[in-house]
């Protein structure tokens, strides 16, 4: 019960005395909440408490970035890592930000340093992936995909990613084999259907394309109507 708790950590400060991780503890519910700008003021209130502890930063640059604050979250992360240089959430989540903010080299530097701290979240490779993607670099883009599925291969968006990145390069076979199998894990996903069908188009197999752009129309897919009338009798 979030507003039960909210309530609890009210009254524990209305009581006081004011103690860090009553305001921790009160920021993180409303972030919960979706009260970022006022979780802020809490995280705020709780680092005039106590400037040592990284998770308080790290958590009011979470609540900054939930708000596009990319400048500010990146702030906040810089300092959670000059107090702890050992987690690999820390960099991860300036990865993020940074990713935002549109620094691609800078995001795959905290990507690779959180991977050397932690070789086994498949999350972290497959936002490297992502970064890679976004830089057209589709070859190291599919080897952090291939690692992703590796440690995890009941996710079909390491599946999806991968097979873009392998029709970027027109590895198209490849690319059905990804959407196929990320449809076989997720089979209601309309927008693995419709890009499973114009990797098939590329192929020159429309009748096969058309069943997926069908299907997809089906599931809720608008873009995939426009395609039908343009490639389907």
């Amino acid at each position: 019960d979030l507003q039960g708790a909210y309530f609890d950590f009210s009254k524990a400060l209305e009581l006081g005395p004011a103690d860090a991780d009553k305001y921790f503890n009160r920021g993180v519910v409303k972030a919960e909440l979706g009260e970022f700008v006022s979780a802020i003021d809490d995280y705020t209130k709780a680092i005039e408490l106590d400037k040592s502890d990284p998770t308080l930063f790290n958590y009011r640059g979470i609540a900054h970035y939930s708000l596009g604050n990319i400048k500010e979250a990146i702030r906040d992360y810089d300092q959670a890592i000059s107090m702890n240089a050992k987690d690999p959430v820390l960099f991860e989540n300036r990865a993020l930000a940074r990713t935002a903010g549109e620094d691609y080299k800078a995001a795959l530097e905290d990507y690779t340093k959180s991977i050397e701290l932690d070789a086994g979240e498949p999350e972290t490779f497959y936002l490297r992936g992502i970064v890679y993607s976004y830089m057209e670099d589709h070859d190291n883009a599919i080897a952090d995909f291939s690692k992703a599925i590796q440690l995890d291969d009941s996710n079909p968006i390491y599946f999806d990613n991968r097979a873009l990145s392998k029709a970027a390069k027109e590895d198209y076979s490849g690319a059905v084999e990804d959407f196929t199998k990320s449809i076989e894990l997720y089979p209601n996903d309309p927008e693995t259907y419709y890009q499973r069908a114009l990797v098939k188009i590329s192929m020159n197999n429309k009748y096969d394309a058309c069943l997926d752009l069908k299907r997809a129309v089906e599931l809720g897919s608008e873009e995939a109507k426009a395609d039908i009338k343009k490639h389907c009798k």
